[in-house]
C-alpha cells in the first residue's frame, strides 16, 4: 500500500478546486493514499440514500457498470449500502475511484 500523502496549500499537487470553491475556508492541508494527480481529474460524485426504492437499485447498479466501463472517475464517501455496492463494481476496473470516507472505517461487503 502507498504511504500517506500530505499536501499543504503551497504544494502544486494541492487540489485547486478546494481553494476555488472554499476560498479561505479551504483546509490548510489534505491527506490521502494513492496518486494525488487523480484529484486534478473531473469526477462525478456518487451519493445514495440508505433507503433506496427497489426500482432505483437496479438502475444504480447499471449506472455504476456504465461509469466503470466508460472510465469515469467517481468520488464519494461510499458509506451507504448502495454506495458500497457501487464501489465494489467500480473497483473492478483499472480506472481511479476517489473515496472520501468520514472518520471511521469503510467495510466492503
Amino acid at each position: 500500500m502507498d504511504a500517506p500523502v500530505r499536501l499543504n496549500q503551497l504544494d502544486p499537487r494541492y487540489p485547486p478546486a478546494l481553494t476555488t470553491h472554499l476560498g479561505r475556508a479551504a483546509p490548510g492541508c489534505v491527506s490521502g493514499l494513492g496518486d494525488p494527480e487523480i484529484l486534478k481529474r473531473k469526477a462525478l460524485a456518487l451519493f445514495c440514500s440508505v433507503k433506496c426504492p427497489g426500482h432505483l437499485i437496479v438502475q444504480t447498479y447499471d449506472l455504476a457498470q456504465k461509469l466503470r466501463n466508460a472510465g469515469v472517475t467517481v468520488i464519494g464517501g461510499f458509506h451507504s449500502p448502495m454506495e458500497r455496492q457501487c464501489l465494489a463494481i467500480l473497483l473492478r476496473s483499472p480506472h481511479p475511484v476517489i473515496a472520501c470516507p468520514a472518520p471511521g472505517p469503510i467495510v466492503l461487503l
